[in-house]
């Protein structure tokens, strides 16, 4: 149940960015329109370094077991082969993605970040949806936080 409210928490928190644009108005929006871009460019970037980091501290945690098992049992827990090609995949990709920061950041700036500030900015239309997609989540979020309330 914590994480069927976890999930609508989530949900209410997207919701307000979704509305956000909406509520703030055209003139707002255009103040803020560098900012802005700054943000989108970095929340893909974020949340790969959390994944990423994730995987590490993951790993982290299984050597730290496998250790203290293999101390206390004197055999190893988990498959060492599978462990170290789970490591080499997942530290190739940490690399390719250090390598390749640069170009990223170009292309979501490029490809996402502008045509979608541009496309807020201009457009009555896309605010609007954006207000409905952020009234269903707020809406979904609540349901969901109910649920669990009725239900615990």
């Amino acid at each position: 149940m914590k994480w069927l409210s976890a999930f609508g928490l989530i949900c209410q928190f997207v919701a307000f960015w979704f509305a956000a644009p909406e509520l703030l108005g055209e003139s707002t929006l255009t103040r803020m329109q560098h900012g802005i871009r700054k943000l989108v460019t970095w929340i893909p970037i974020i949340i790969t370094l959390l994944i990423i980091l994730s995987y590490g501290v993951t790993f982290i945690g299984i050597s730290g077991y496998n250790t203290y098992q293999m101390y206390k049992n004197g055999e190893p827990v988990i498959d060492m082969y599978r462990y170290f090609i789970y490591m080499g995949i997942f530290t190739t990709l940490y690399m390719l993605f250090i390598f390749r920061y640069k170009k990223i950041r170009s292309y979501l700036e490029n490809r996402v970040a502008i045509p979608l500030t541009d496309r807020l900015l201009n457009s009555n239309e896309t605010r609007k949806n954006a207000l409905i997609i952020g009234a269903l989540l707020f809406t979904i979020g609540f349901v969901l936080q109910l649920v669990v309330v009725l239900l615990s």
